[in-house]
């Protein structure tokens, strides 16, 4: 199978778990800071129970979940540069959060405590920084622990101490004078109404957040898009403004170099000075052909026509070009017409090839065309030294090469890119230090069959 683009594009894997990490760091940055206002409100909202309203509560288990939420705080904060634990942390943190809460509800009224409302906030959050299994995860530990506020009363006001004594728990609203019956009733339409309002929040929190990130994912393609175009017209420029300004010269020369030739022909002269008449009228058919793959690797072939041309005639002319080389090449495709630009597209397959033969020492080159789905593809496999994961992101950038200075100017895998979107493909590179690298160069067959 054809892996996908973006998915396996020079850019992709390194970036995407850079930007990971840099968000998983926002959020637990955050979550720190709500953890620690949480400590100071839990604070100053049971010091006004305490002594404004006289509500008797056990201070001595309150405090000890208060200052067991501190102390972790401090400990999540002291690992907070252990970039590869901060995943674990941030879920850790979120479940034991709402653990500590249904501990200091279950001490301070239980289910009739107003601020059971607060289990939403964690869910909220989740739904926002974490995955949605994760989320999902949540809230149903979430809803258990509110569950078991029901499930674990105290008796006449009595909760079990977890070590065996027992401490009064007053309720935060009284029932006298009112129908059990009925505040039972009015409890579990709490706890039904909180779980109908959980699973909102999560659905839909996590939908805006999956369009947002495929809106964002949206941005960052484009926004690539456009560099890529802008390099493409100053190549192209700077492509345009060199056969404009070498064309004279060169062509004044090749004429001067063509009369000479004639003359000395004429004359009878001797053989060196017309073998040097002749060399110099190759050596100008050489730099025009320079200037035409300068224009043609900034992607702007020079008046260049797509064609008809049968895939084995395009790979025998690719063989004759690398005759005598360690290339092996096979077509899967048939004899399949494509309509292209043919110079270009050979232009491009070379320099993969030629990228192979240069990386791959004295191994074999194989180069398969196949079909797969509405798709063409042409693959180019060595095994050579291989990139690592830096080389990677950055091989189809223009000008960036690694070879030495006079072997290239780095634009072949720019070009092979440049050209595979242009007929709605794109090139897909894989490669691992010592194992190879396989090119992948594919286009929409409905771009490049003819009519």
């Amino acid at each position: 199978m054809l892996p996908s683009l973006p998915d396996s594009t020079l850019a992709g894997p390194a970036a995407g778990h850079a930007d990971s990490r840099q968000t998983t760091g926002i959020a637990f940055t955050w979550l720190l800071l709500l953890r620690w206002g949480a400590v100071a409100c839990q604070i100053l909202l049971i010091t006004a129970i305490h002594f404004l309203f006289h509500i008797q509560l056990p201070l001595l288990i309150v405090s000890g979940i208060i200052l067991f939420q501190a102390a972790s705080n401090l400990v999540f904060a002291a690992f907070r540069k252990k970039k590869k634990w901060l995943d674990r942390m941030l879920i850790a943190g979120m479940f034991m959060d709402v653990l500590l809460l249904t501990l200091l509800l279950y001490y301070t009224g239980g289910p009739m405590n107003p601020f059971t409302s607060l289990y939403l906030v964690h869910i909220v959050i989740a739904s926002i920084i974490l995955r949605p299994k994760m989320v999902w995860l949540l809230f149903l530990f979430t809803v258990a622990c509110y569950a078991a506020l029901f499930q674990i009363p105290g008796q006449d006001g009595i909760a079990p101490f977890p070590i065996g004594r027992t401490v009064p728990v007053p309720l935060c609203h009284t029932t006298g004078g009112t129908d059990p019956g009925k505040i039972r009733i009015h409890l579990q339409g709490m706890l039904l109404a909180f779980v109908l309002t959980a699973v909102f929040i999560v659905f839909f929190v996590s939908k805006i957040q999956q369009s947002l990130h495929r809106y964002q994912e949206a941005v960052v393609s484009l926004n690539e898009e456009k560099n890529r175009n802008e390099r493409l017209a100053s190549l192209a420029t700077l492509s345009a403004g060199a056969a404009h300004e070498l064309s004279t010269p060169l062509s004044l020369i090749a004429v001067v170099a063509g009369e000479m030739y004639h003359t000395l022909l004429e004359r009878g002269e001797d053989d060196e000075l017309v073998q040097d008449a002749r060399l110099i009228r190759q050596q100008v058919d050489i730099c025009k052909d320079i200037l035409y793959h300068m224009t043609a690797d900034a992607g702007q072939p020079m008046g260049e026509q797509p064609l008809l041309i049968s895939l084995p005639d395009l790979l025998a002319e690719l063989g004759r070009d690398f005759a005598g080389e360690r290339l092996r090449l096979v077509n899967r495709a048939d004899d399949l017409v494509i309509q292209v630009p043919p110079r270009t597209m050979k232009r491009a397959l070379s320099s993969l090839v030629r990228n192979a033969l240069d990386a791959g020492g004295d191994t074999e080159v194989l180069l398969t065309c196949f079909r797969e789905g509405d798709r063409l593809a042409f693959r180019v496999e060595d095994s050579g030294i291989g990139m690592d994961e830096e080389t990677l992101a950055r091989a189809t950038e223009p000008f960036f090469s690694t070879k030495k200075p006079g072997r290239g100017m780095g634009l072949g895998l720019f070009l092979a890119r440049s050209v595979g979107e242009r007929y709605g493909g794109g090139l897909v590179l894989e490669s691992d230090p010592g194992t190879g690298t396989r090119a992948t160069l594919y286009f929409a067959l409905d771009r490049i069959q003819p009519a």
